[in-house]
């Protein structure tokens, strides 16, 4: 945000990459946690809850709600970067697809944001992983293919990921070609070549070799 910084947690199927419930708070005390936990639950029973080894997630509050109901708790090893590979890929989407994008100016803003962007995500933003399916599509067996107005709300990413789709645009919608929006993403920034310090010598003697040339040659008059 612009000023100060909220604590976000989320649940989501793994299969599917859905997010069942997700919340913020201010604090690491664990009742949001327990709360996104809950709420999550309610959508169904998982046969293992995996997270990482946080505090919140260790706590004798949130294990027992899941040994309560017969779940196997896992929890990512020492080291194992990609014992959690999913939940972060998704926090790398938030960020680069919603709030870096928005910069929100206070918690009241940030929380309608992300309430959009996660509809938007669950029913509208394909998956290569899912074969361009959503993750609403492939949890639940959606097959609507459109977006709701939750997810049309002034969102730059809800126009990008319905040009990808089949049916070509947002909802029972057509796409707008005066967009501005739509037109910068139409025309892309350039993608900068990549060089090796290899390649960097080889140009650098290529150059020296032409300026040698240059000083060698006769003046013409």
């Amino acid at each position: 945000m612009a000023r100060g910084f909220l604590y976000l947690v989320a649940v989501i199927d793994w299969y599917s990459r859905y997010v069942l419930a997700w919340g913020l708070s201010n604090s690491l005390d664990g009742a949001f946690c327990i709360e996104a936990l809950e709420a999550a639950l309610t959508q169904g029973e998982p046969a293992v809850f995996n997270t990482d080894q946080g505090a919140q997630f260790t706590s004798d509050a949130f294990t027992r709600r899941l040994k309560d109901r017969g779940i196997l708790v896992s929890m990512d090893g020492r080291g194992r970067a990609l014992d959690n590979v999913f939940i972060e890929r998704l926090w790398r989407s938030v960020n680069y697809e919603d709030i870096y994008l928005r910069d929100y100016p206070d918690g009241h803003a940030l929380h309608r944001g992300l309430t959009r962007y996660f509809g938007f995500y669950n029913r509208a933003r394909p998956h290569s992983a899912l074969g361009g399916r959503t993750p609403a599509e492939v949890h639940h067996g959606d097959t609507g293919g459109g977006c709701g107005e939750t997810e049309r709300a002034d969102s730059v990413w809800t126009t990008r990921a319905c040009r990808k789709r089949t049916c070509g645009q947002p909802g029972d919608k057509p796409l707008e070609a005066a967009c501005p929006r739509l037109s910068a993403l139409m025309h892309p920034l350039p993608t900068l070549r990549r060089t090796t310090p290899a390649a960097n010598r080889t140009r650098l003697r290529r150059n020296n070799s032409r300026m040698d040339n240059r000083e060698s040659d006769p003046l013409t008059l």
